[in-house]
């Protein structure tokens, strides 16, 4: 992106700490520490279990929640995204539906 593009992204809000954001949170640093951990060659299966289940536990409680903010929201887009599972399902994706009902389209 060049630096004159950065200007025009919006400043981070002035919210408050949200479920949704604290969840998204903890999702994040858990794929920085798979990530790390992964540089050491861990075995799949260990990351697993000691990162990706919790993970994928979040992306799945959070198609659930609905969000109270504009931060929430795009939480929840970038959970969304980090698999691809929600990119492609224009219509059953939960958080294509949720985009859908925001902006007053047929959810």
């Amino acid at each position: 992106m060049s630096e004159s593009n950065v200007s025009a992204l919006p400043a981070p809000p002035e919210t408050e700490d949200t479920e949704i954001l604290r969840l998204y949170r903890r999702h994040r640093d858990l794929f920085a520490a798979a990530a790390a951990e992964g540089r050491v060659r861990m075995s799949a299966e260990t990351l697993d279990r000691l990162y990706y289940h919790e993970a994928d536990a979040i992306r799945d409680r959070l198609k659930d929640m609905p969000s109270t903010c504009a931060a929430d929201f795009a939480a929840k887009l970038i959970v969304a995204a980090v698999g691809g599972h929600e990119m492609l399902d224009w219509d059953h994706g939960a958080i294509w539906r949720e985009a859908r009902a925001l902006t007053g389209e047929a959810a």
